[in-house]
């Protein structure tokens, strides 16, 4: 299923997507495949800034931070190793 945004029908909304500085949490989740409580899981796992804007209630993410996340999902081996006091016993 292709994704258009709102008033624009000759585009694919990643497209649209990905000539944006910042995605809000919702378009980030959209874009990687991800619903919203694992996007914000990985953002506070990996200390990713977020942002809020004036007259915005919405949570954004830097569109290079969502472009890490989606190559995270598309090759989990690329977030890192785990600390030592978060390994599983």
């Amino acid at each position: 299923m292709t994704y258009y945004a709102e008033g624009e029908m000759k585009k694919p909304m990643n497209e649209q997507l990905e000539k944006q500085e910042y995605l809000s949490i919702d378009e980030a989740a959209q874009v990687i495949g991800w619903n919203r409580a694992t996007v914000y899981e990985w953002v506070k796992t990996l200390g990713m800034k977020t942002y809020k804007f004036v007259r915005n209630r919405k949570t954004y993410l830097a569109a290079s931070d969502v472009a890490r996340l989606k190559e995270i999902k598309e090759k989990p081996w690329t977030a890192g190793e785990r600390k030592p006091e978060e390994s599983v016993a």
